[in-house]
Order: C-alpha cells, then sequence, then structure tokens
C-alpha cells in the first residue's frame, strides 16, 4: 500500500508540474517500501539526495513559470520552496555528519510538505497559470 496516494487533489492542472509532483510522491513511496522491508537505513542518504537534487529541479521548474510570467505571489512561494531545501539540506548534513536521521521524521516531514504544498500554496496559482495559457 502506498504511503502518500496522488489524487485529483494534488493537481495544479499544469502536466508538466503534475508530472513532477507524481515523481516526487513516487520517490518516497519507494522509499517507505524499503524502510518497511528493513532496508531503511542503507537507502536513506540516497532518498535524502535524490530529494534535495530533484526538488531543486522541480522548484526551477514553477519559478522559472512565475518570473515568465510575473506570479504575484512569486515571493512567499519561493520561501516555501527556500525552506523545504533547507530543512533537507540539513538533513542531508546530518546523515552526511554520521548524526541519526530518524526514518520516520524524513518520511513524516516530506510527507506532510508534499500534502500541504500541492494542495494549497500550489493550487493558487492554478488560475493564474490558466490565464496565461498554461496546462
Amino acid at each position: 500500500m502506498a504511503y502518500i496516494t496522488w489524487t485529483q487533489e494534488n493537481s495544479v492542472e499544469v502536466k508538466e508540474i503534475d508530472d513532477q509532483h507524481k515523481k516526487l510522491f513516487a520517490m518516497l513511496n519507494d522509499f517507505y517500501e524499503k524502510l518497511m522491508a528493513g532496508q531503511g537505513k542503507e537507502v536513506m542518504g540516497k532518498l535524502i539526495q535524490d530529494l534535495a537534487e530533484y526538488a531543486v529541479y522541480h522548484f526551477a521548474t514553477e519559478e522559472k513559470y512565475f518570473t515568465q510570467l510575473g506570479y504575484p505571489d512569486y515571493p512567499a512561494h519561493k520561501a516555501e520552496h527556500d525552506a523545504f531545501v533547507k530543512k533537507v539540506s540539513d538533513l542531508q548534513k546530518r546523515y552526511m555528519a554520521g548524526g541519526f536521521v530518524l526514518s520516520a521524521e524524513v518520511t513524516d516531514f516530506v510527507k506532510d510538505w508534499l500534502k500541504t504544498h500541492t494542495t494549497g500554496t500550489d493550487r493558487k496559482y492554478i488560475p493564474f497559470f490558466h490565464s496565461h495559457g498554461i496546462r
């Protein structure tokens, strides 16, 4: 069973961005499956690294549209992106330094952030993007 399930409520009605969000969901679900199979310690570093890299890639996509179109909520939205990147970076630094990083801490943080961000902050730009022909 999936740890986090993609639903229409998570859609921002822009295929490129929805596909990227789905990949983030899949990355978290893959990690959770491995965690449940007892492989959490072995795959923790890879998950954190992959999340850091993919989040930066994904955020760059959204922010490209924000700057091109003059999205008025860009500063606040970018602040949320920056906070996510900082948190994942902090987790990565702790892990690399040999610090204890709980699998539950990582999975719960990412799950909560994805659900809140995709169903809240991201959905706010749907009308703005659609009014500029972005779907």
